[in-house]
């Protein structure tokens, strides 16, 4: 995690220190020290994470005002994270106007992606857009994830360092329905099923025979006790946390 070792990531996990400063620059300086105990570096990010959030509701306040804002708030620190390695407080920045920087650009970027794909449907009316887009999307993830399939390379520890970031049900639901839980190792795969108190195996069989990723929403729906729309929604977001992995970046690279 540190720009000698961006791969190396803490565990992110809710443990907080009082001792820890709340100078948001001073926590990222934590979080890069690697010869911090790894319980200080955890907490640091913890409440790192907090910063990031804030800074990013008002970055998406002041650029969009888009239903998904909170969906862009919450990933925020996956965002960050991904660029931390960068960040050097010794060059006199400050941490919460780089973060801003940062959360500025993604947020560009994912509104100039979607005027994009509305673009090509200049003129229609606003069920078409939608449908348009469905379509499209749909039809790309479909060939996409089962390139990701074909391949036997796992995912990256970087790539593991984003999923975690993850909230554990997100992760789970995304991953099962994508049918990558199986780039996961298998020990650390069996350690977020058992912290989410779901049965093992998961995904069930009977979601891992099904044929597509609408049939396996449907199916993992019913074993979770779950309204299909509900659980297809979940999805949905999930695939913006997968276009973020270098594993599906590369593929989407491949075309």
């Amino acid at each position: 995690m540190s720009p000698n070792n961006p791969s190396v990531s803490p565990s992110l996990g809710p443990n907080d220190d009082p001792c820890l400063p709340d100078d948001a620059t001073a926590l990222v300086e934590a979080v890069q020290d690697m010869s911090q105990p790894q319980e200080r570096r955890d907490a640091a990010w913890s409440r790192l994470q907090k910063v990031i959030q804030k800074i990013a509701y008002r970055v998406v306040n002041r650029l969009s005002g888009h239903q998904l804002k909170s969906d862009f708030v919450e990933q925020a620190p996956t965002y960050v994270w991904e660029r931390i390695a960068q960040f050097d407080a010794k060059r006199g920045s400050r941490f919460e106007a780089w973060c801003a920087t940062v959360l500025c650009n993604r947020l560009r970027d994912w509104m100039r992606r979607r005027t994009a794909k509305r673009e090509v449907a200049t003129g229609s009316d606003p069920e078409t857009l939608t449908l348009i887009e469905e379509v499209a999307d749909h039809s790309d993830w479909a060939g996409l994830l089962q390139r990701a399939l074909d391949r036997e390379e796992a995912f990256s520890e970087s790539d593991l360092a984003r999923v975690r970031t993850w909230p554990l049900r997100t992760r789970l639901v995304v991953l099962a329905v994508s049918d990558l839980w199986r780039k996961v190792p298998a020990p650390e795969w069996e350690t977020w099923v058992d912290e989410a108190s779901l049965d093992a195996p998961f995904p069930p069989q009977v979601v891992v025979n099904a044929d597509s990723v609408s049939d396996r929403v449907n199916v993992l729906a019913e074993c979770l006790g779950m309204k299909p729309n509900t659980l297809s929604q979940q999805w949905h977001r999930g695939k913006d946390r997968l276009r973020d992995l270098d594993y599906i970046r590369q593929l989407r690279e491949e075309l």
